[in-house]
């Protein structure tokens, strides 16, 4: 029976504190995870054997258009807006 209480009494710490971290963490996750911002460019990845396939739409914005722009293994992210 001693034995039975050395398993299952760390056991319930740990469930109850994991459950504590669960609860306190669920506000800061909903923070950080629930409100994305609008993408300012679409790229469509395309994984292939030994390289990446990206495609970029054309001045009309759409895929699957002729003016799309299709680069293998380099992918061109503006990173930094200005405020202009």
């Amino acid at each position: 029976m001693t034995q039975l209480a050395w398993v299952l009494a760390p056991l319930a710490i740990i469930v109850v504190l994991d459950l504590m971290i669960d609860i306190r963490g669920a506000e800061v996750w909903a923070k950080i995870k629930g409100q994305r911002p609008a993408a300012d460019i679409m790229v469509r990845a395309m994984g292939k054997q030994f390289n990446w396939g990206f495609t970029y739409p054309g001045p009309d914005g759409k895929f699957d258009t002729e003016d799309d722009l299709q680069i293998d293994n380099d992918l061109h992210v503006r990173w930094a807006k200005s405020s202009t």
